[in-house]
């Protein structure tokens, strides 16, 4: 052991600066203090006074953190050896304050008081007898106003529906259908094409252009020749034509363009809407067991809802948890930061062969009487949720205590809390003969069952590392059930449910606690009967016509939106073709033609003139001569 003694202020912030290896302990004023202040708080008081006082300190930590009254009989303090017994604790439920969330006849702890003096709370032993959850209060407890806490998102049962198949319209009107998405694009897909083609309309020649264009065209065509001169002037009226028409033959052209674009997109999304329909159904298909009777997964909705409020629960737990973990640190290194500003003086600092967190409990044994009568024992070695100062994952125990061999319940497990405050866990489990009675499996809208008598045998294992994977086999035997159902196919399925003695449940665990994929298989479903197959059957082929007609009603409101869009797409079509066939006598090629036509003609004339000139001259230089002309 080595002595520090700090002299000045200076060596003093840079012995706070300095870093002290792990295994190096430290007797801190802080836990010197805790430990003299108890004791001596003890000794003034006397143990009437400070039983009390505990006594009221633990009931307000109770209460502010459960959020409902808590009853304790009586709280007992020792020296030897160092400790505290809390005796009759009762806590409210805040959910239902006429009952116990959890009651216990005694809960001692064996503390460690030397740990104290390092700061560390050190729980050698921890033992919990008559642990009883939900149980009856002889009078309702108050409900506590607790600190706003985050709470875990909570959705509707996914099994709450019951047996009944649901109604085609609100299976429509609750579906994200593609057929309304995909109106909404040809809509969307259309006021982009109609832009664009209204931009090349407004640059087409207007119907006065084009009437003085054809005014032009039948002047030029009813042009007389007499001359080359006159084709020249022919041609270079030509040649103002084409120029004027040149830009408005782009536009008519720049406008075909477009069309073909634009009709190609809009027919693209036209076909799409057309086929959406048919895409919903069979989505549809494949969320509800339309085609196949024996897929109704009675089992699901029997255990749907018991497996998720087993998760809810943990989760729930966890969250009350939580926030003590990532708090844990931050006290623990505020509480040194407050002992080093405020203290001077001397630090005795040792070695430590076996360091420990902040807190620890080395043993655990809690004696569980559960609602069934069955007894039950949880133990666990090293709690504490600060598992990366020992290198030691937290380990715990459950055990059925029975004096019949044939009853089992065994789970092992461990967890540890990193360094980052992630938790983590894993186990597994076996179950033989145990008893369920009175338990109920299903309270949705047209089916209520009760298990009101089974013996169970399973196992599994389970493990979270930021998600859950869970395999869970369960098997019933010497099965009763009863209940009450309100439609008739609840009643079919009640009818056949009744009659059976054992089945068989596997349930799948995967995902994030606070949204887990759960499946769930049994054979259960195959011992429905014919007749119960059968009125599904007809259900679902009602369903399926209903869906069908509901879907071509909703494809016919979205052709019928955008019928006028697609009218007017009509309309820039009948445009172009007018003015394409228009414009299709003013191509180059056909006023070229009509100088070269002009030019015959004026030859073919010009011909004909000498040749009727050259006639009438040999017709007067032979005039003297008797040819018989």
């Amino acid at each position: 052991m080595t002595d520090k003694v700090t002299e000045t202020t200076n060596d003093k912030a840079a012995q706070k600066q300095s870093s002290k290896p792990k295994n190096q302990g430290m007797i801190r004023p802080v836990g010197t203090g805790a430990l003299f202040a108890l004791t001596g708080s003890v000794f003034a008081a006397g143990y009437f006074a400070a039983e009390p006082i505990t006594k009221s300190i633990i009931t307000s930590v109770m209460e502010n953190t459960i959020g409902a009254e808590t009853n304790i009989d009586s709280v007992d303090l020792s020296l030897s050896p160092f400790g505290i017994a809390v005796n009759g604790l009762q806590q409210t439920d805040p959910e239902d304050l006429n009952r116990n969330l959890f009651e216990f006849k005694t809960a001692s702890a064996k503390v460690n008081p030397f740990e104290l003096i390092l700061g560390n709370t050190v729980i050698d032993d921890l033992t919990v007898d008559g642990l009883q959850f939900y149980t009856a209060r002889s009078q309702a407890g108050e409900a506590v106003e607790q600190t706003a806490q985050g709470s875990i998102k909570e959705s509707a049962s996914e099994f709450a529906g019951g047996l009944e198949v649901p109604s085609a319209k609100d299976v429509i009107a609750n579906a994200d259908l593609l057929t309304e998405q995909k109106g909404r694009q040809l809509k969307q897909v259309w006021q982009t094409e109609n832009k664009a083609l209204k931009s090349k309309v407004e640059a087409l020649p207007s119907k006065s252009s084009v009437d003085k264009y054809k005014a032009q065209w039948q002047e030029i065509q009813d042009t007389k020749i007499q001359s080359a001169e006159d084709i020249a002037a022919l041609k270079a009226k030509i040649d103002k034509l084409k120029a004027d028409i040149k830009k408005d033959r782009a536009a008519v052209k720049e406008l075909s363009e477009q069309y073909k674009v634009s009709k190609t997109n809009v027919d693209v999304a036209y076909k799409e809407l057309k086929a959406a329909p048919g895409q919903d159904w069979q989505n549809i298909k494949a969320k509800y067991p339309i085609d196949d009777p024996n897929a109704v997964a009675i089992s699901k909705l029997i255990f749907g809802d018991e497996i998720t409020g087993y998760l809810v629960t943990a989760q729930q737990a966890y969250e009350k948890v939580k926030p003590y973990i990532d708090a844990n640190k931050e006290v623990k290194a505020e509480d040194k930061l407050s002992a080093e500003s405020l203290i001077e003086g001397e630090y005795i600092e040792f070695p430590l062969d076996n360091p420990y967190p902040s807190w620890i409990v080395q043993n655990l044994l809690v004696n569980v009487s559960a609602p069934s009568g069955e007894q039950f024992k949880l133990t666990g070695r090293e709690i504490n949720i600060e598992h990366f100062i020992r290198n030691k994952d937290s380990q715990y125990q459950v055990a059925l205590v029975s004096s019949d061999p044939k009853k089992r319940f065994d789970l092992e497990g461990r967890y540890a809390v990193d360094q980052a405050k992630n938790f983590s866990t894993q186990g597994n489990y076996g179950i033989a003969n145990l008893p369920v009675v009175n338990k109920q499996l299903s309270d949705s809208d047209d089916i209520q069952l009760t298990m009101t008598d089974a013996l169970v045998f399973g196992e599994g294992n389970y493990q979270f590392d930021s998600n859950i994977i869970s395999t869970n086999d369960i098997r019933f035997e010497g099965v009763k059930l009863t209940g009450n159902a309100t439609t008739e196919l609840a009643k079919i399925a009640l009818n056949t449910l009744t009659q059976v003695n054992k089945f068989g449940l596997n349930v799948g665990i995967t995902g994030q606690p606070d949204s887990p994929d759960i499946k769930i298989k049994s054979d259960l479903d195959n011992q429905l009967n014919n007749a119960f197959k059968s009125q599904v059957k007809a259900k679902w082929n009602e369903f399926e016509g209903d869906a069908k007609q509901q879907l071509q009603a909703k494809l016919q409101s979205e052709l019928n939106l955008n019928s006028d869009d697609l009218a007017k797409f009509e309309q820039y079509k009948e445009r172009l073709g007018n003015l394409e066939q228009e414009f299709e006598k003013f191509k180059e090629g056909q006023l070229d033609g009509l100088i070269e036509q002009k030019k015959k003609e004026l030859e073919d004339k010009l011909k004909n003139k000498a040749k009727d000139k050259l006639k009438d001259k040999l017709k007067d230089k032979l005039g003297d001569f008797d040819f018989g002309l």
